[in-house]
């Protein structure tokens, strides 16, 4: 049995745990370092969870549209089509140090790690993510497909990676509210309009003129 955070874990088979490395005989770590990063750029959630140690994303051509490119027989061009928005994997590499990182990882994966039946659907077993490499391409929603075991670092001795590939879960946009403009102000009569642009102003109907208002219409010239 080892000690962590002042506990005492029993490893092994029914244990609860797996044992952390390069651990001295009272099972503590030399490896100094926070439980999670600060930087956000180093920072992965997984549902409401923090991945414990340094995160980095590898996007893998996400946010894609998926186009058809047909040449007709004869045509000097290409007619281009859209197929829709293509739903695409990411990975996210989590490298851990210490045994207090070790277990967090552990009980992460523990809730989130999730193998679906047959009758599974994507809206079951999709989780939410962040990260800012996700965020500003709007991607928030995504299943866990695969987890590695735990691999040497980047880092050097003492660290050790896992490698989490996610189906991104690409949910449809909503249509922003277009707030139509109003239409050109009625032209005014006595401008011209706007198949007359600088010419003189329309003359005055006969109807305005008060001498053609009599009962017996406008006046006959001699």
């Amino acid at each position: 049995m080892a000690a962590i955070s002042g506990q005492v874990q029993n490893f092994g088979p029914g244990g609860g745990g797996q044992p952390p490395w390069g651990n001295n005989d009272d099972g503590g770590n030399s490896s100094d370092a926070p439980l999670f990063a600060t930087d956000p750029w180093d920072t992965f959630w997984l549902g409401t969870r923090q991945l414990p140690g340094e995160c980095d994303i590898s996007p893998g051509g996400v946010a894609a549209v998926e186009v058809n490119v047909k040449k007709g027989k004869g045509m000097a061009g290409a007619r281009v089509t859209l197929a829709g928005y293509a739903p695409k994997q990411f990975q996210v590499t989590c490298e851990i140090c210490t045994a207090a990182q070790w277990a967090e990882l552990q009980d992460i994966i523990d809730v989130y790690w999730t193998i679906p039946n047959k009758t599974s659907n994507l809206s079951q077993i999709a989780v939410s993510v962040f990260h800012p490499n996700l965020a500003w391409i709007k991607i928030f929603s995504a299943v866990l497909v695969q987890v590695t075991p735990l691999v040497r670092g980047k880092s050097g001795e003492g660290f050790k990676m896992t490698t989490l590939t996610f189906q991104e879960n690409a949910t449809p946009q909503k249509k922003k509210n277009v707030t139509k403009s109003a239409g050109p102000p009625a032209e005014d009569p006595n401008l011209p309009n706007s198949n007359q642009r600088g010419g003189t102003p329309k003359p005055t109907p006969p109807s305005a003129n008060p001498a053609n208002a009599s009962v017996g219409g406008a006046p006959v010239s001699e």
